[in-house]
């Protein structure tokens, strides 16, 4: 599925070592994703080649490298708290209204990750144990989600709270399982 197909383009492409092709590795991660956002941009809105894209690497390709580069240089941009609080408003004025257009509504995932991360920064009392823990389940939850929705959406039809209920607490609770289980693994690192 999606996850594996991000875990080879990584594997294969995106994974850098230290000091290896750093200016053209920069500019394969923002070609990638221009390419896979204009791509998208190319489709009808309501038709088959869009919902094949969003559920596939294309879709996905934008908030996986952001997450990317994020984790390994959020350390290096350095903001005031009130700075991290614009961001947070900024971005989130802008995910809320990205769904009321379609082109807006491709890359809304950009201001959504934007909004996370400095809501976080700006407020670190958001840093609490639930929060943390989610945070590192959440590549698990990232695996296990698409497994989840594929059974639960089948399942409640006419519900959609509980639906998103449901969704959410089996993704997360398969997370946890999954990462207990990773944690046990004779070649775990401890």
């Amino acid at each position: 599925g999606m996850a594996m197909e991000l875990y080879a383009l990584y594997a294969l492409l995106l994974h850098r070592r230290q000091g290896q092709y750093a200016a053209w590795h920069q500019l394969l991660l923002v070609a990638l994703v221009v390419g896979c956002g204009v791509w998208q941009m190319s489709c009808a809105p309501t038709g088959k080649w869009i919902y094949y894209l969003r559920t596939n690497l294309v879709g996905y390709v934008g908030p996986f490298v952001l997450g990317m580069v994020t984790a390994r240089h959020l350390d290096h941009i350095s903001l005031k708290r009130w700075q991290w609080g614009a961001s947070a408003v900024v971005s989130g004025v802008l995910m809320i209204l990205s769904p009321s257009h379609y082109y807006t509504w491709l890359w809304g995932w950009l201001p959504a990750l934007v909004f996370a991360v400095s809501t976080v920064k700006a407020l670190p009392c958001l840093q609490w144990r639930p929060i943390v823990w989610l945070g590192s389940v959440s590549a698990m939850v990232y695996v296990m989600h698409p497994i989840v929705r594929e059974v639960v959406l089948r399942t409640t039809h006419s519900h959609v709270l509980l639906w998103l209920v449901v969704y959410m607490a089996v993704s997360i609770a398969l997370a946890a399982v999954y990462a207990w289980l990773l944690k046990r693994l004779p070649w775990h690192s401890r």
